[in-house]
Order: structure tokens, then C-alpha cells, then sequence
């Protein structure tokens, strides 16, 4: 862990339902998490205890979160349980490989357990390893020595029969983030542009409403909240409402200083918020609905997609521009 990480202490204080009463998202996950190595995710759930961090997690974590609990809990002699069948049948791995880097959080014990968590990026793969063909697929470490399989299902089960084995995802699709050396927090007890995460930290803990995000410059995270703050969509500004006649869909997706590590494959619609639209990042999302009663907004595969739910919506009569009422005290 770098020397100006969190520990796991500080960021299950920061998950705690009681200091962020809603479910966390893929990207808060990651930003609070992506860093840490698997003995200190571990110890962050053992902080937690396995409820809050299952109440805590993005719906699509927490399924396997609960699947990889009840596994690694299974009394001897057990042979199978429904309620996990069902949820390793009817669980879309594909899409979840695609939404989020899976990872170790999903780990509850030393006790070798389903392989939910890739390799980092930057870890080399073991020496005896031959990729698979798909050019993707899992390493199981046994005490004889290692193997791999393209099978999420073969790795997790001879990672279970045999002791003192584990499994890792090989070749992750997304690239390890770069660190954040600045942030910004839009919603908070102290709007702006910081590069002291203590700072970060005291502006968002306890407030039901908290907006921020990192960023890999001082200036990055300036024109971030100037950005923002200039829409309305800050706690320092104004109340806006927008007119939303007749809400044309937008014509170009411009990089601006919200969405500049959007990716192409997750588009976002917001139909009813501060500013309907669609837009290319979760931030922009988030500042257009998070705190926004009865909002709603929507996460797409795909650009044509998002437009689409967008416009039937909007021919239907339901886009709507509503103002943020709820601001931090």
C-alpha cells in the first residue's frame, strides 16, 4: 500500500452504513478500493463484519459476495446448497466482467475461495503458467505446483478440494487506474479542489449527500469543480431548474473535465434530474441525480442505447428537470 493510501481501518469507516446510508457504486468501490492487496480487503470486511460490507456493495457484487460466503462457509460434508446454484445459474459473469474489475473483496476467510478477483495488472503472471488460448482465464496455485483454465467454475472448484490452493484471474481487460493526487468534492461539508485526503475525508464523512472524486492533477481537479459549479451542480451553487422543451438530444459528446476517463462501452441516461441528457461518465450522472428526489437515471452498453431509452422517454412525457432541494448542512 502506498505511503498515502488509506488504511483498511479509515475506509471501512468510510463504507459504514452509518456514515454512507446508500449502497456504494462501481466506482466509489473501486476508487476507495482499488489499491488495497487481499489481506487488506480482508481485513476491511473483518472491520465491517460480513452484513454491513453485504448491505454496502453495488447489487451486482453483492450476489457474489453472498455466493462466495455461503461456499466458504459450507459445514463438512457439504454437497451443495439451492440458494448458491441458483445464484452461480442465473448470474451474467459475462456482464459482470465487463461492469466492474471483479476483486477480493468478496473474501470472508483464509480459507481458499471462488476466484471473483483478477490479478492485478502490474503482477506478473507465475513463471510455470501458460496462457489460455481466449487469451484470458484463471491460475490455480496448488503445494505441487500451478495450472490454468479458461473455466471460472474448474478454478473455483480445484481451488476448493485441494488445501492451501488458490485461484487468480489472469490478464484483467481493464488497466490498473492511475492514483489520484488531487481531488474534488462537489457535495460535501467543504466544496472544492483538495490534495489532502484528510481534508476529503472530514468534508464527506456524515453527510448523507457526498459527491467527490479523484483526479491525477491539482489543476485537473480545479477545472473539474469550476466546471461543474458553473452548471449548478455543486453544493456552493444555486438551485437550477432547466427547461425541458424541447431536451434535444446532445449533438457531440465533447471531452470536458468530468467524463476525460470515460470509457466508450458505459453510456448513462438521465431522464429525470438537474439536467436530463445522456452523458459518457458516472460522474456527470451522479451530479445530475444523486440527492434528486424522485430521479432517474440508467447505465447503457452503448451510446445508442442510452439515446434511445432517452428519447422514448422523453416522447412519452416523462424527462423532467428537477432541482437539488437537499444540500449539506
Amino acid at each position: 500500500m502506498p505511503a498515502d493510501a488509506l488504511t483498511p481501518a479509515e475506509i471501512a469507516a468510510l463504507i459504514k452504513p452509518e456514515n454512507h446510508p446508500s449502497r456504494l457504486s462501481l466506482d466509489e468501490l473501486d476508487n476507495l478500493t482499488g489499491e488495497l492487496s487481499t489481506s487488506e480487503l480482508e481485513e476491511v470486511v473483518r472491520i465491517l463484519g460480513l452484513d454491513d460490507i453485504a448491505r454496502q456493495l453495488p447489487p451486482i457484487l453483492e450476489k457474489i459476495f453472498l455466493a462466495a460466503r455461503m461456499i466458504a462457509e459450507r459445514p463438512p460434508g457439504y454437497e451443495g446448497d439451492p440458494e448458491v446454484d441458483a445464484i452461480v445459474r442465473n448470474f451474467d459473469f459475462d456482464l459482470y466482467d465487463r461492469a466492474a474489475r471483479p476483486r477480493d473483496v468478496v473474501s470472508t476467510a483464509p480459507r481458499p475461495s471462488p476466484p471473483v478477483t483478477p490479478v492485478r495488472p502490474s503482477a506478473p503472471s507465475p513463471p510455470s503458467c501458460s496462457q489460455p488460448p481466449s487469451g484470458s482465464g484463471y491460475a490455480v496455485r496448488t503445494p505441487t505446483g500451478t495450472t490454468t483454465t479458461v473455466s471460472w467454475f474448474e478454478a473455483g472448484s480445484l481451488s476448493q478440494s485441494v488445501p492451501g490452493s488458490s485461484a487468480h484471474r489472469l490478464n484483467s481487460r481493464r488497466p490498473r487506474k492511475t492514483r489520484a493526487v488531487a481531488y474534488t468534492v462537489f457535495y460535501g461539508g467543504q466544496v472544492g479542489a483538495f490534495t489532502d485526503w484528510n481534508l476529503v475525508h472530514a468534508s464527506i464523512t456524515g453527510h448523507g449527500l457526498a459527491i467527490y472524486s479523484g483526479f491525477t492533477s491539482l489543476n485537473a481537479a480545479q477545472t473539474a469543480i469550476e466546471y461543474a459549479r458553473a452548471r449548478g451542480w455543486t453544493a456552493d451553487a444555486p438551485p437550477t431548474v432547466h427547461d425541458t422543451s424541447p431536451l434535444p438530444l446532445p449533438s457531440s459528446y465533447d471531452d470536458n473535465p468530468l467524463n476525460l476517463g470515460a470509457t466508450q462501452d458505459v453510456w448513462y441516461a438521465v431522464c429525470r434530474g438537474v439536467v436530463p441528457g445522456v452523458y459518457r461518465s458516472w460522474l456527470e450522472c451522479s451530479l445530475n441525480a444523486t440527492g434528486v428526489r424522485g430521479n432517474l437515471c440508467n447505465r447503457f452498453s452503448s451510446r445508442a442505447a442510452a439515446e434511445g431509452a432517452y428519447s422514448s422517454a422523453f416522447r412519452a412525457g416523462i424527462t423532467r428537470s428537477i432541482p437539488r432541494v437537499l444540500t449539506p448542512a
